[in-house]
């Protein structure tokens, strides 16, 4: 299965997941290059632009603290650690929350480096260098416990126990990401080989690389090193909690539109089209287009209430 139909099997497993009255069917991503469809599959292109506006939030925070104490171009371990900067500055940066529910804003450079003296030399050169432990040789290759497999650096949930698999290969492999959006992508032509490189949206860490002979549904294999990742146990408390998400449901005209205005609505998380009532299990396009099925074109959205409400979201509806 090429990574492109792995995007409609994945998007597929959503239906059983959301209510039973809500289908969505996602448009195809309309490329053959898996490297393409893995960033179309991540919503990366749209994470990369919020990326780009927290730097430029941060940058502009940096100059202004600089300029206020007279240190103006002064590159210091002050001017680093003031990316944590003040109460005040940091309500200011916009944050990236994922479809998950988890903030995935970036760490800053300094976070990073101080979460880094935590790792023993070998992490470091895995997770930071981009290097890979040898195979077979990784700690959490046998673990069958049930559990969450987070960041090692930041502890970003990344994969379930229960989407983990024996690939034979000598590391740690998974079939899907706990989010789409918890995964980075990039070209890797390291080696004389071209392969996708798979890093944690948050933190930036080198996870390991994701293949295309992985099992169904998703024919994909994330092959991860074990000295990325830290686990933990069914029941235990994971180290970064997702914020409160609330639902709500939008139908009128054409879903695509409504879809792609309340994406860009302050507060909203996602917004996913599909159909809501209906006399069919499972309609298609076509179908629903014909006016006989009683579907509605719905469009589902998932937000912050700390930063959007109903009530808004009503307003920007009508």
């Amino acid at each position: 299965m090429s990574i492109t139909s792995a995007i409609v099997a994945v998007t597929a497993l959503g239906v059983g997941l959301a209510a039973a009255a809500f289908m969505w069917t996602p448009g195809s991503p309309g490329r053959s290059d898996g490297y393409e469809a893995l960033i179309v599959l991540g919503n990366q292109a749209k994470l990369d632009k919020k990326r780009a506006e927290v730097e430029k939030v941060r940058g502009a925070a940096m100059a202004a603290m600089s300029k206020k104490d007279g240190k103006e171009g002064k590159d210091s371990k002050d001017m680093k650690d003031a990316t944590s900067m003040t109460e005040t500055t940091a309500t200011a940066i916009p944050r990236i929350i994922s479809r998950a529910g988890y903030d995935i804003t970036p760490f800053t450079e300094a976070e990073v480096n101080e979460m880094a003296k935590k790792l023993s030399p070998e992490d470091r050169r895995i997770v930071l260098a981009k290097g890979t432990e040898p195979a077979f040789c990784g700690t959490l290759l046998d673990n069958k416990k049930k559990g969450v497999y987070v960041s090692k650096l930041g502890g970003l949930p990344l994969f379930a126990s229960g989407d983990k698999f024996n690939s034979g290969t000598g590391w740690p492999s998974f079939f899907k990401p706990v989010s789409w959006d918890h995964i980075r992508y990039v070209r890797d032509a390291a080696h004389g080989m071209d392969r996708i490189e798979i890093l944690d949206t948050k933190s930036g860490a080198h996870l390991g690389h994701v293949f295309e002979d992985g099992p169904a549904p998703t024919g994909l294999r994330y092959c991860l090193n074990s000295a990325s990742l830290d686990f933990v146990e069914e029941g235990q408390t994971l180290p970064l909690q997702p914020i409160k998400m609330e639902a709500a449901y939008f139908a009128g005209g054409c879903f695509w539109g409504v879809e792609d205005r309340f994406q860009e609505e302050v507060g909203v998380i996602s917004a996913i089209s599909g159909y809501q009532g209906g006399k069919l299990a499972n309609p298609t396009y076509k179908q629903v287009c014909s006016e006989t099925t009683g579907h509605a074109e719905t469009v589902k959205i998932m937000f912050d209430p700390s930063q959007t409400s109903y009530e808004k979201l009503l307003e920007a509806f009508f």
